[in-house]
């Protein structure tokens, strides 16, 4: 659902930068000073084309950065060769509120799958060192076989699928 959620919030933000574009402003303003015509917010409008149009280049750049981070696609599935057990790799604080759920799915496949799976410390040396590596920068992060995997808490069935290879 944390996926799902994340893709809506994204297509809303791309939504709002599109309306706020700056480049739309020459005809998005004058239909707003005409739906509010006679009014003082529509005076206001007129009187202030340069803050209205630095406001609308920031809740431009702001709305696509948050729609690029949101329903940016997944992190790239690692491809999984050879006949030895997936090594799973869990970054995680003790400030996450999310890690424990992922560190019990990861825990939980684990018995039936068969791979090694460990939990790193972000704030340790060797989680320090991951991060810098992979460009981590939240957690719960995982890897598999030393490549970034999932970014918060991962969908149980594509996880499996991937363990299983």
């Amino acid at each position: 659902m944390s996926q799902t959620w994340s893709a809506i919030k994204g297509y809303v933000m791309g939504a709002l930068a599109f309306i706020a574009c700056p480049c739309h402003l020459p005809i998005s303003l004058p239909l707003l000073v005409a739906v509010t015509a006679g009014t003082a917010f529509s005076a206001w409008l007129q009187n202030n084309f340069l803050i209205i149009g630095g406001a609308a280049t920031v809740i431009f750049v702001g709305a696509l950065m948050l729609a690029l981070k949101w329903s940016g696609r997944p992190a790239r599935v690692p491809a999984r060769g050879g006949s030895a057990p997936a090594e799973v790799i869990l970054v995680v604080s003790s400030t996450c509120t999310s890690c424990k759920e992922a560190d019990e799915l990861w825990s939980g496949l684990r018995g039936r799958n068969g791979f090694r799976y460990r939990k790193v410390d972000i704030n340790s040396g060797k989680g320090r060192s991951l991060a810098a590596k992979h460009n981590i920068f939240s957690t719960p992060t995982t890897l598999i076989d030393g490549d970034v995997a999932f970014r918060g808490v991962p969908n149980r069935r594509r996880a499996a699928i991937i363990v299983r290879r």
